[in-house]
């Protein structure tokens, strides 16, 4: 942005100039003045706004860089869970907890779907024989991650073996 000037008077010069004008130069030095500081302050807005692109930048390589050393935890160290149903010799469905932990998978009995039903409906409101797979599951993800998984030893909880009493004791103390 360019900003006009108009060129210099001599004192005498501008003693002859009538009032108005006088008055209007004084307003233009004015304005002239504000709109510098202005101009000024927006290129050290500029200038610092140019800066900081170039530390997120930094920060940000810097950030991406720590998070692939770490990413590792978010795909071996938490586990995922759900629940799967099976028939055995025409009897019934029986229900398994599915864990993924570590790049393996354990499964642990709960035994037969009126049984978890009727366990965890105290625990999960509105369960029933339609949605007790995802329910039950989620209910049971945080408390498998929380009691049953060490960080300390991680395969500890892949050596040991676990049923559904272990869980609803966990259940019960919380």
């Amino acid at each position: 942005m360019e900003i006009k000037k108009l060129s210099w008077l001599h004192r005498y010069q501008y003693d002859n100039l009538p009032n108005s004008y006088k008055e209007l130069k004084k307003e233009f030095n004015t304005l002239n003045t504000l709109l510098n500081r202005k101009v000024k302050r927006s290129d050290k807005i500029k200038n610092e706004i140019v800066e900081l692109r170039d530390e997120i930048r930094l920060l940000h390589t810097q950030h991406n860089s720590i998070f692939k050393k770490l990413e590792f935890i978010n795909k071996n160290y938490t586990p995922n869970s759900y629940l799967t149903t099976y028939q055995k010799n025409n009897k019934g469905e029986y229900v398994q907890l599915i864990v993924k932990y570590l790049g393996e998978t354990k499964s642990i009995y709960l035994g037969n779907k009126e049984k978890i039903i009727k366990t965890f409906e105290d625990y999960i409101p509105s369960l029933n024989e339609k949605n007790y797979k995802y329910k039950v599951g989620k209910y049971l993800e945080p408390i498998i991650t929380t009691h049953f998984i060490q960080l300390n030893d991680p395969k500890s909880f892949l050596r040991n073996s676990y049923k559904l009493i272990d869980i609803v004791e966990v259940i019960k103390v919380k």
